[in-house]
């Protein structure tokens, strides 16, 4: 299934660099795809590890493509080197705590000269609506569709019940879901299997806090990337919902 995901990241690269004019160019992109790669070769040497887990350092690189801009060439491959090092280096309970291409985005606006590209598709909302039920299938066939569904659900309520709220034109709604951001983190960040909790439940309230953090990021802070914002925020969240499902289950062990 990281085949699937990686193909439809590829081909939200390649339709906002033909078709919407994103601002990176080719070798941007290579230098990127590059850096992960030798860095995720440089650590599971480093750690005398099975060599494997390229199609995640792919997915970085693409991620990182799709997310971030620089006038720069030096800030994406840096980006990607710290992105993929992350999983390694930042790790709790034998898992990474932060998802690479968020992290690599966080890192990148935070520290160097970069922004990030919300990816807005334009006018065709059915290219959209095709992506999101490509990206729906493939979460569901990666054992990840209960996130992806339930965060797009609560995304899309807090949206709905906004434009109800303050009496907007309905087609505000269309023009907010018309975005590439929204796409790859509904996909590939917040379903990362190896950052998102183990439990349902916990699954289900990560994705109700992040989808309401975002909410007040936006629209009361008017943050920019709200919702990879708030996912770097709520990723340490996984470790306590993690730990409340063992307890729990050692609770119920022992009645």
């Amino acid at each position: 299934m990281r085949f699937y995901q990686f193909l439809l990241m590829l081909t939200l690269l390649f339709m906002g660099v033909e078709f919407r004019g994103f601002s990176i160019n080719f070798f941007q992109i290579l230098l990127t795809f590059i850096s992960c790669n030798l860095t995720q070769f440089f650590w599971l040497k480093i750690f005398h590890l099975e060599e494997k887990g390229f199609l995640s350092s792919f997915i970085t690189s693409m991620g990182l493509s799709l997310l971030l801009r620089s006038d720069t060439y030096w800030v994406h491959p840096l980006v990607g080197f710290l992105a993929i090092s992350s999983k390694f280096l930042i790790r709790f309970s034998n898992r990474h705590i932060f998802n690479p291409a968020m992290l690599g985005v966080v890192l990148g606006v935070s520290f160097f000269p970069a922004w990030i590209s919300l990816g807005q598709w334009g006018q065709g909302i059915w290219i959209s609506g095709i992506l999101i039920l490509f990206g729906l299938w493939v979460s569901w066939k990666a054992g990840m569709g209960i996130t992806s569904t339930s965060f797009l659900l609560t995304h899309f309520s807090f949206l709905l019940y906004r434009i109800w709220y303050y009496g907007y034109e309905w087609s505000i709604f269309f023009h907010q879901i018309q975005n590439g951001s929204l796409l790859l983190f509904a996909f590939f960040m917040i379903t990362d299997p190896k950052t998102s909790p183990l439990s349902l439940i916990g699954k289900l309230l990560h994705c109700f806090f992040v989808c309401i953090l975002a909410y007040h990021l936006q629209f009361s802070f008017y943050i920019q990337g709200s919702l990879i914002w708030s996912l770097f925020v709520m990723s340490p969240l996984v470790i306590f919902l993690d730990r409340f499902k063992t307890q729990k289950k050692y609770l119920l062990k022992s009645l």
